[in-house]
């Protein structure tokens, strides 16, 4: 039985090289990466003031690898977030027709993009707050020590207090100087590539070997693992922003669970004119605490105060008090604003 001849294929008419290197597969990301990349290096090199050295010691590959097959919607709003395209109120007051307010709802300063994520407000603190024990939950499920975790939180609250800090105070992890050399060669790259690109997940390559020496060095799938978490990290650091930015915009508008912060500060004002101009003559020696800031110094006052000083005169006014219609349910009124805000669990903390 004769053997069948060896069947050839013919030589590819035309092959594609770039930088001297032939592609083979991905056509159409090879040449986008050939003809932006370099141009997009030099933008964000100028637009964030990064060196050559500090633009190469950001993780690219794990912050691609976060986007890669994920839903359109969610790619858009991490895009939104790490492009900083976010309606915020500076942004929609530009293009506002009703003279629209670009400041903080919440502290009265100016709304610029990611303010919710430095806003010295109680509201926004214990929001970041939770999101970073959460974070902390499952970085210890992923076997890492507390000392990464407690770094990167060290490094956050730096910046949103306007400090720039290279060193980390670190006592020796586990017995182990090698981790804690780790750690503090991390901290210092992150702050030269800055914390406020933290949270977008940009995040230096240091981490990640800090990651690797949470393993055994007998572990062959520790650098698989150590990858694994940092992929994860960066997608809960998206996460835990798009909470917060809900956060924001139930303090900004409202939803089934909150009322807004807006909705608030106009019941204040409501309150204010009945109790200021009706009540006030009248009230009895048990009520006179109610009026012992004036309206204009309340105002000043952050919103969880003002939501509690109209919780506890709800209390005092739910039975009428006159024969003053508008007036005598009161307290209801301000029970149907602020009825379904927990002020003990967010406003007490």
């Amino acid at each position: 039985m004769e053997a069948k001849p060896k069947t050839f294929l013919p030589k590819s008419v035309a092959t594609l090289q770039i930088a001297g290197c032939l592609v083979t597969k991905n056509v159409k990301g090879d040449i986008r990466s050939a003809v932006h990349d370099k141009e997009m290096k030099k933008f964000l090199i100028k637009k964030y003031g990064w060196s050559e050295s500090t633009f190469k010691d950001i993780d690219w590959i794990s912050h691609a690898a976060c986007l890669i097959r994920r839903p359109s919607v969610y790619v858009t709003a991490i895009m939104k977030l790490i492009h900083r395209w976010q309606p915020t109120n500076q942004k929609t007051a530009c293009y506002s027709k009703d003279n629209k307010s670009d400041k903080c709802i919440l502290c009265g300063s100016l709304e610029t993009q990611h303010h919710y994520i430095c806003c010295q407000e109680e509201y926004y603190k214990l929001a970041r707050k939770n999101e970073w024990l959460g974070l902390k939950a499952k970085m210890k499920r992923w076997k890492v020590y507390d000392e990464i975790w407690f770094s990167m939180w060290i490094g956050m609250e730096s910046w949103r207090n306007g400090r720039r800090d290279d060193h980390v105070e670190l006592t020796e992890v586990d017995g182990r100087d090698d981790i804690t050399m780790a750690i503090r060669s991390a901290y210092k790259k992150q702050s030269e590539i800055g914390w406020q690109h933290f949270h977008l997940g940009r995040l230096t390559t240091e981490w990640k070997r800090c990651m690797r020496l949470c393993y055994p060095d007998d572990d062959e799938k520790s650098d698989g693992r150590a990858a694994g978490c940092i992929r994860n990290l960066i997608e809960n650091l998206w996460r835990m922003m798009l909470n917060v930015w809900k956060a924001r915009n139930d303090a900004e508008h409202g939803t089934k669970l909150c009322h807004s912060a807006r909705d608030i500060k106009i019941m204040h004002d409501i309150v204010d004119e009945i109790v200021y101009d009706k009540y006030q003559a009248t009230a009895c020696v048990e009520e006179r605490w109610i009026f012992e800031r004036s309206k204009e110094k309340r105002k000043q006052e952050t919103v969880p105060k003002i939501a509690t000083w109209l919780t506890l005169v709800s209390t005092i006014y739910v039975e009428p008090r006159n024969e003053i219609g508008e007036n005598t349910n009161l307290g209801k009124r301000i029970s149907t604003v602020l009825r379904r805000i927990s002020i003990g669990s967010i406003f007490d903390e």
